[in-house]
C-alpha cells in the first residue's frame, strides 16, 4: 500500500482527494478540506466533520474558538488542541499585520 492509498478514505482516489485540497500553505488546510471543488467557500473540518461556509478564515475561527458567527469545534483530541493554538496564532498574526498596514 502506498502512502497516498493509506491516507485516502474508502472509495476515494488520489484525483478526487487532490481536488478537495487547496494549493496553499495556510495552516487551516491541515485541518480542513473543500466540500465541493467548484465552491471554494464551503469547507469541512477534519476533526469534528462540521461543514461550513466562509472559507478557510471561518474554519480557522471555528478551530480557534474565536468569532461571534461561528460554531466552535467540538473535537477534544490532542490534535484539536494543537489546531486551536495554531489557528489562534495565525488569526492573531493576520490581525496584527492588517493593523500595521492601516497605520
Amino acid at each position: 500500500m502506498s502512502t497516498t492509498e493509506g491516507a485516502l478514505g474508502e472509495g476515494e482516489n488520489s484525483e478526487s482527494a487532490n481536488l478537495l485540497k487547496r494549493n496553499s500553505d495556510d495552516v487551516g488546510w491541515e485541518y480542513g478540506v473543500l466540500v465541493d471543488p467548484n465552491n471554494k467557500d464551503k469547507v469541512k473540518c477534519k476533526l469534528c466533520k462540521k461543514e461550513m461556509r466562509g472559507g478557510i478564515y471561518r474554519l480557522k475561527q471555528h478551530l480557534a474558538h474565536e468569532g461571534k458567527n461561528v460554531k466552535k469545534c467540538t473535537a477534544t483530541t490532542v490534535q484539536a488542541m494543537e489546531a486551536k493554538q495554531k489557528c489562534k496564532k495565525a488569526l492573531d498574526e493576520a490581525k496584527r499585520k492588517r493593523e500595521e498596514d492601516c497605520s
